[in-house]
Order: C-alpha cells, then sequence, then structure tokens
C-alpha cells in the first residue's frame, strides 16, 4: 500500500480482514475502537494502524486516530491504533495497516474476485463454541467444503477434467490449530537452525561447568596439606564450608568462561545481532530470562557444589576424618585445639633437633 499524510508517502504493508476479525481474537486496541459490526462492505473507508507503524512513520501522534489519511490515493480515516503485542496473525509478518476486507474492491478490483472458481486466496480461520470438539467442527465443516468444491466444479470451465474431478473426490478439509499462528514460511526457514544453534550453546555451556568443576577439584587436590593441617588445628567443618563459598564467587565470576557474567554477555551479543539480522521483521528476541536465570543458577550450583566437595569431602579430609573416627588422631572438641598442634610440632620439634 502506498500510504500518505500531510504531503508525504510511504509504502506499507497491509492486511484486510473481515468486520470480526479482532473481535474473534479477542484483541483490545491502544487507542480508538477496532471495526464494528456492518463496516465491511464496498464503500468502507475505516483503517487501523499497527504500534510498530504508528511510532516509525507518525512519531506516537494520538491526533492521528480520527484523522485522515490516503491508501493508493484513495481516502480512509484511522479509527484505531493497535497494541505493541499484537504483530499480527503470522510470525514474521506484521502488517502496517489494517483495512476491512471488501475495501479491495477499491484498493485493487477484480470483477473475478468473489466468483471465480478453485481460487484460494482468502485464510479462514475461526473460534470453536464452548463444547464443541475439533473433530466434531472438522466433520461438518468437511461436508460443506466438499459441497462447495462440487458446486464449483459443476459451473466451471474445467469440469470436464478427470483431474478435476478427482481433486473433488478425494479433497478433505483438516483443521489445524491456531495457537501458533497462521502458516508462516518464517518458522519452517529458521526453526531447525535455531535449534540446532540452542544444542551447540547447551553442549559449550556444560563444557563450560566441567572445567569450573575439574579446576575446582584439582585446587582441592593440591590444598590437600592446608586442609589437613586446619581440621587438625580444629576446624570445623560447617566453618570450612562457609569459607569455601564465600571463596567460589570470584573464582567464578573472574577466571572462568563458565561464569553468569559470560553467560549474560553471550546473550546480550546474540540478542543485539537477532535484531540487526531482524530490523524489518515484528520479533521479539530480547534477552530471555528465564533461560538466563537458568544458566546462572546451573553456574552457581557448579562452584557451590564442586566448591562444598572440595573443601569437605578432598582426600586430606577423608584422610583425616577416618583417622579421627578410627581414634589415632581425635577429633576436634573441647581439648582438640591445645592437644592437637602439639601432636603436629611433636614431630617436627625432633626433626629438627
Amino acid at each position: 500500500m502506498n500510504v500518505a499524510l500531510r504531503g508525504t508517502c510511504g509504502l506499507a504493508q497491509g492486511d484486510a480482514y473481515t468486520d470480526n476479525f479482532f473481535s474473534v481474537l479477542g484483541v483490545t486496541p491502544q487507542y480508538g475502537p477496532f471495526f464494528s459490526a456492518g463496516e465491511d462492505r464496498a464503500d468502507a473507508s475505516v483503517a487501523i494502524l499497527s504500534d510498530r507503524y504508528w511510532r516509525n512513520r507518525f512519531g506516537s501522534d494520538p491526533s492521528i486516530v480520527g484523522g485522515a489519511i490516503t491508501i493508493n490515493q484513495i481516502p480512509f480515516t484511522v479509527i484505531g491504533i493497535t497494541l505493541s503485542e499484537f504483530s499480527g496473525i503470522a510470525v514474521g509478518s506484521g502488517p502496517d495497516v489494517w483495512v476491512p476486507l471488501h475495501a479491495l474492491d477499491r484498493l485493487k478490483p477484480d470483477s473475478k474476485r468473489w466468483t471465480a472458481a478453485f481460487t484460494s486466496w482468502m485464510l479462514i480461520a475461526g473460534r470453536l463454541r464452548p463444547g464443541v470438539s475439533a473433530l466434531r467442527a472438522q466433520a461438518e465443516l468437511d461436508v460443506i467444503h466438499r459441497q462447495l468444491l462440487a458446486e464449483q466444479l459443476w459451473v466451471s470451465e474445467l469440469r470436464g477434467s478427470e483431474n478435476m474431478q478427482r481433486f473433488v473426490r478425494e479433497s478433505h478439509l483438516v483443521l489445524r490449530t491456531g495457537a501458533r499462528g497462521a502458516m508462516s514460511g518464517m518458522q519452517d526457514t529458521y526453526a531447525f537452525p535455531l535449534k540446532l544453534l540452542m544444542s551447540v550453546a547447551g553442549i559449550v555451556f556444560l563444557v563450560a561447568c566441567a572445567n569450573v568443576a575439574n579446576l575446582l577439584l584439582a585446587r582441592a587436590s593440591n590444598r590437600r596439606r592446608e586442609i589437613a593441617v586446619r581440621l587438625a588445628l580444629g576446624a570445623a567443618r560447617a566453618r570450612g564450608a562457609a569459607a569455601s563459598h564465600g571463596e567460589h564467587p570470584t573464582c567464578l565470576d573472574r577466571r572462568h568462561p563458565g561464569s553468569t557474567d559470560g553467560v549474560a554477555g553471550q546473550r546480550g551479543a546474540g540478542s543485539h545481532d537477532l535484531h540487526r539480522r531482524f530490523a524489518s521483521v515484528p520479533l521479539d528476541v530480547h534477552p530471555d530470562w528465564w533461560i538466563f536465570g537458568f544458566t546462572a543458577a546451573v553456574s552457581l550450583l557448579t562452584g557451590i557444589l564442586f566448591g562444598s566437595y572440595s573443601k569437605n569431602f578432598s582426600p586430606g579430609f577423608r584422610y583425616l576424618y577416618a583417622t579421627s573416627r578410627s581414634g589415632s588422631i581425635p577429633r576436634p572438641g573441647r581439648f582438640g585445639t591445645a592437644i592437637l598442634p602439639s601432636r603436629i610440632m611433636g614431630p617436627s620439634a625432633f626433626f629438627t633437633s
């Protein structure tokens, strides 16, 4: 469509629907009303703008509601603006302007539009009546569909064609749910690449978590002697675990690629790339905070789990704990702090002498 206002013209994507289009979908307007009953007629001269087009073309000017514009040099009146969340019924194909269906007779005249046989330019959708199943509706509509084809074949010039007769005999109507919108080539084109990209990102994330776990375990192995000395001096397990948890956020945030900062940075970069790639497509490509929360939780859980393992269940701790249970070294208690240093310093004094 060529939309003009106050001497300025520009191209826009337009769709034409029946007057109950918005009411059947349950969509509410942002400004003004939507189509009312009886406005879908040949002399229809009302139009509705999308929020995106209203902001980009008209600078969010609310005075445009009730104002006059021209579409293909035909005057129309803007009666409403849609909400920003609504961008049509097909993913990746957001109209800028909606007009009544029969306005096509003025915008693009075609004498055979409503009467030509075997034409399929119109999209038909509806809402199931309460208590009616999809199978029942499909059975009823399939009967109407086959009757309609038989009537079209009778008046068509192709009624003598064997192929057309077989098409009418074997054709059946199948209902498809509209929960995911109308059929869109974008879904078929990008579904598999996006799933593959998500799988690769998940694998990289798991590898990063495994690297963090290995580094923490290696760090615990190197600190075996330090842990043994701490426990011998009477350090409690709970205190060691608290100290361990206090050390690991720094390790996760600053040293390892599996940290939550890294996840947020990569997510932000991906969002920027998607915005640039689909700048003209009405898609919501903002960061998904559920995914961010999941990755952050897994990263922190990896650090806490393996950090606690390194402090409380490292080889040095298992050795001292098993020895204390057998009686060779008393477990830290009321006199543990005073007795254990003497047992450690004794051999040292004997060695130096």
